[in-house]
C-alpha cells in the first residue's frame, strides 16, 4: 500500500505505511525488503520536504546493509540497494560502481532499472544506459539459448 501512496503522490501516507512495514522485531542477517521500505520511506520524505528525516531513513537502511555485510553477504542484491542509497545521497559516481557490482554478482533486472524511480538521477548518465543495454544484451543472449535447446516430446 505504501508504494501505491508513493505512486499517487500520497508522500505522508506512503511514508507511514512504509515506515509501519518494517518488523524490528525480525532481526535476519539482510532483509532486502527491509532496506526497499526504508529507501522508498526516505524518497516520500523527501518529497514532503523532510530532508533530515530522510537522511535519517537511509542512515536506518545503510546500517542494516552494514549488519548484512558483517554477517558475510555478498550478493547482487545488497550492492543494488547500496547504489539506491549512493544515488539518493547524490553520490553518482560510487552509485553506478555499486550498480556495475550488482551486474558482476547476477542482477539482471533490466526491468527494475526501468521503474525504479530511486535511480533517476542516473537514468541520463552514460554509464547507466550502457550497463541497462549489457543487462538486455545477456537477458536476450539466455532466452535465445533456452529457445534452442531441444524439448523432450513425451
Amino acid at each position: 500500500l505504501g508504494m501505491i501512496a508513493l505512486v499517487r503522490g500520497d508522500y505522508a501516507n506512503a511514508r507511514r505505511l512504509l515506515t509501519g512495514a518494517i518488523d524490528e522485531s525480525e532481526n535476519p542477517a539482510y532483509n532486502g525488503e527491509q532496506i526497499m521500505a526504508l529507501t522508498l520511506a526516505a524518497l516520500a520524505t523527501e518529497l514532503i520536504g523532510d530532508s533530515e528525516g530522510a537522511a535519517q531513513l537511509l542512515r536506518d537502511a545503510e546500517r542494516k546493509i552494514q549488519r548484512g555485510r558483517l554477517n558475510g553477504v555478498d550478493h547482487a542484491d545488497i550492492y543494488y540497494s547500496e547504489a539506491v542509497i549512493l544515488t539518493m545521497r547524490d553520490e553518482s559516481d560510487p552509485a553506478l560502481e555499486k550498480l556495475q557490482e550488482a551486474y558482476n554478482r547476477g542482477f539482471r533486472e533490466q526491468w527494475v532499472l526501468d521503474i525504479d524511480g530511486r535511480l533517476a538521477p542516473l537514468h541520463d548518465r552514460p554509464e547507466f544506459q550502457v550497463l541497462k543495454n549489457r543487462i538486455s544484451e545477456d537477458v536476450q543472449q539466455a532466452r535465445a539459448e533456452i529457445n534452442a535447446q531441444p524439448v523432450a516430446m513425451l
